[in-house]
């Protein structure tokens, strides 16, 4: 891994942090939703109904956040994809927070650096909970 490669894996692990940490708290959903991802981000995958746009996302999010919690994201791998692009492969693991069920899903994410922030432009899961 390069040690370019390696810097970007820690800012991206980062910007998950930031993302489970405000999804587990449920501790402004629709504040998270404007830092993480792009105006025009785009969700789609196993069993999730495609969506675009941040103002779907915030609802997509808010949604999934009052029946899920302890989200752990782990970067399986992350690579540019020019000199603003990156995508992560993901392990996403959390539990429903009414049962406490374990879910776990991969997501391949692209992320789009906009003003020198890596926000996330697609998520597709590949199998998911939302």
């Amino acid at each position: 891994m390069t040690q370019a490669t390696e810097r970007l894996t820690q800012l991206l692990a980062e910007r998950y942090s930031f993302f489970a940490e405000r999804f587990n708290s449920l501790d402004d959903i629709g504040g998270m939703v404007d830092e993480f991802y792009t105006d025009d981000v785009v969700i789609a995958g196993e069993g999730i109904p495609l969506r675009r746009g941040r103002d779907a996302m915030r609802v997509a999010m808010e949604e999934a956040a009052r029946s899920q919690t302890n989200i752990e994201v782990d970067i399986i791998e992350a690579r540019f994809a020019g000199k603003d692009h990156a995508y992560t492969l993901c392990n996403v693991r959390g539990e429903t927070r009414d049962t406490e069920e374990v879910v776990e899903m991969k997501s391949l994410v692209i992320f789009r650096r906009i003003d020198g922030q890596w926000r996330c432009a697609v998520d597709f899961v590949a199998s998911g909970f939302l």
